[in-house]
Parts: structure tokens; C-alpha cells; sequence
């Protein structure tokens, strides 16, 4: 399954992009115009890091996984959730869609 968001500049929202994610070939892709927002976000997105994922509802039951956001489709989103705090960019989830 392949799924798009679209994403915009902090402060500058005239400057519009997406991400691309390809859930079977675990591989990202990002349109942007500004190329040091394309390499912020295709770096973020591809280097591993640590999730915090819960087991049940208690604030502290939870394990830490390493992985890179396009292992699955559930790191993605949960990078994405990040991806402002991170690189300065906005996302849109409403314009998320999926792509055949």
C-alpha cells in the first residue's frame, strides 16, 4: 500500500510538498521544492531510532524498539506524529490518502 501526506514549511506556507510511503517496498519518498526541506525530511525518516511503544494503559508499561520509520507502517506514523519537532516542517494528517 502505498500512502501520501502532504506537508508544508513552518513559516513559510506558500512552500507545499509531500511524503510518500510504500508500505511493500519499506521505502520513502519526498517532493518538495526547497531541497534542504526534501533532505531534512528523507533524513529523518531514514535514519533508526528508538519507539516507545506501549503495552497496556499504564503511563509506565511499555517497550523500546529500534527501527527505521519505513519498517512498517505503524514506525512511519508514529515518525510522522514527530516530524515538526524535528525538521521544521509541518504535516497535514487530513490529507492523508492512500494511492493505487
Amino acid at each position: 500500500m502505498v500512502i501520501q501526506i502532504q506537508i508544508q514549511t513552518k513559516g513559510n506556507p506558500n512552500q507545499f510538498g509531500k511524503v510518500v510511503y510504500d508500505d511493500s517496498a519499506k521505502s520513502v519518498s519526498v517532493i518538495f521544492p526547497n531541497a534542504d526541506v526534501k533532505r531534512r525530511v528523507e533524513s529523518y525518516l531514514n535514519t533508526e531510532r528508538e519507539f516507545w511503544l506501549p503495552e497496556s494503559d499504564q503511563i509506565d508499561d511499555f517497550r523500546v524498539e529500534k527501527a527505521k520509520p519505513t519498517d512498517s507502517r505503524s514506525h512511519f506514523e508514529l515518525a510522522m506524529n514527530t516530524l515538526l519537532t524535528n525538521t521544521d516542517v509541518w504535516l497535514n494528517w487530513g490529507t492523508e490518502e492512500e494511492v493505487k
